[in-house]
């Protein structure tokens, strides 16, 4: 992740965000919280399980265009959403409500059944559709690592372009989730873009997106000629 501000991230995903997150959360709590799980965080919220002796509460904080969810749930209120213990500024506790995770619980069911008919293989093939591997890897149950999916886009993005499409490099995933692609210079850069955002996107639409890094330059050629002899003195 670069230390350089950037607008768009959450304040959680910011250095030190989540140790803040935390504080808050131990001061606005009226009970010692014996342990932290960070269950989930990505573009849109951040969640943690915080086990009190009195059971678990959930911590939550959203970016600042959902900062009114909180009063969104006090407006409804129990027993159709969790109660608000507290809440400022996007962060909120919630009390715990029974019953089971169902957060992707029908589409784990679905994969499953599909492995016990057909293998892997038969998993990997449902993924393949866009539609569903998307779906799959937004609940984190995409069969094909991330990993081997993004080599499969960048292979992807460079048969598309053909001969633009050499030098294209895949670098890694920075601390954002932003997958770091390395293009040259020359003609065409924009196409080179639109080629590569698209394929990175339906191969791995669990990243946050594509950020392009340009290749050094270079240093010219020097043309090294043979030296003319000297003519004899007349």
């Amino acid at each position: 992740m670069t230390l350089t501000p950037e607008p768009r991230r959450p304040l959680y995903a910011e250095i030190n965000g989540p140790a803040k997150t935390l504080e808050w959360a131990e001061k606005a709590l009226d009970r010692p919280i014996l342990a932290k799980t960070q269950l989930r965080t990505w573009n849109l919220s951040t969640i943690w399980r915080l086990e009190t002796a009195d059971g678990p509460v959930w911590l939550k904080q959203v970016p600042p265009f959902f900062a009114h969810e909180s009063a969104v749930l006090r407006w409804i209120g129990p027993p159709l959403v969790p109660k608000v213990l507290a809440a400022e500024a996007g962060k909120m506790l919630l009390a715990d409500v029974p019953g089971h995770d169902l957060y992707g619980a029908g589409l784990e069911q679905i994969m499953e059944t599909v492995g016990a008919a057909g293998g892997p293989d038969l998993q990997r093939r449902v993924a393949a559709n866009p539609l569903a591997g998307g779906l799959l890897a937004l609940h984190d149950l995409h069969p094909v690592e991330l990993s081997t999916r993004l080599r499969y886009a960048l292979d992807t993005a460079r048969r598309r372009l053909g001969s633009h499409g050499v030098g294209i490099e895949l670098t890694g995933v920075d601390g954002d989730g932003m997958v770091r692609v390395r293009i040259p210079g020359g003609c065409g850069i924009d196409t080179v873009r639109e080629v590569v955002e698209a394929a990175f996107a339906d191969a791995a639409p669990d990243t946050a997106g594509v950020v392009f890094d340009r290749a050094p330059t270079a240093p010219p050629l020097l043309q090294i000629g043979v030296r003319p002899q000297a003519r004899p003195a007349s």
